[in-house]
């Protein structure tokens, strides 16, 4: 707690400390029992070209269904996720049937459209993010001009050498690029 409300601080324990403690433990307990038990869906939300109107992207969003609470907002999960090393299964989770589903609608004639999926700094920042992510574009058979990329401007103004030569490589794949949250 005292971390969280800034350096060089001391807190004492009080009841709701101990209390938002559980509930974190109860939280992430959940969730890693939802990844596990598939509770993980996707929404798709449109794009649209204010010049001609038409659809160019869809934005992939991840929400937890959850067998008792109900569908649960990213901004609920996603920092716990983060924190405890889940993210990754969950992108990569994200990331694969984001590009099955997109390539099932290109298969049932719906073309030149993307499905955009944004990706954590952890995930950006592992070694196989490169391989991982072709290997999903080479399983699902997406070609890569139908997949967007999108990178936080935290993720691109951290370890600037590092991230330009993933991105890089990322142009070479043919996979596109967005950065989004700025501020």
């Amino acid at each position: 707690q005292a971390k969280r409300s800034g350096r060089s601080r001391t807190d004492f324990y009080t009841e709701a400390i101990g209390a938002a403690v559980r509930r974190r433990r109860v939280l992430e307990q959940a969730l890693r029992e939802a990844c596990r038990g598939r509770e993980m869906t996707l929404h798709y939300q449109p794009q649209v070209s204010a010049v001609t109107g038409d659809v160019t992207c869809l934005e992939c969003l991840i929400r937890w269904q959850d067998t008792e609470t109900g569908l649960i907002f990213p901004e609920r999960f996603i920092p716990i996720a983060e924190e405890t090393g889940l993210i990754i299964p969950i992108t990569t989770w994200v990331l694969k049937t984001a590009c099955a589903q997109a390539n099932a609608w290109r298969l049932k004639g719906i073309e030149n459209i993307r499905v955009a999926v944004i990706i954590s700094m952890r995930q950006f920042r592992e070694k196989e993010f490169l391989s991982k992510l072709t290997g999903v574009l080479k399983e699902t058979g997406l070609p890569p001009e139908s997949l967007e990329i999108e990178l936080t401007e935290e993720i691109v103004m951290t370890d600037a050498e590092h991230t330009f030569e993933i991105l890089q490589a990322l142009k070479e794949t043919g996979v596109r690029l967005s950065i989004t949250d700025f501020g």
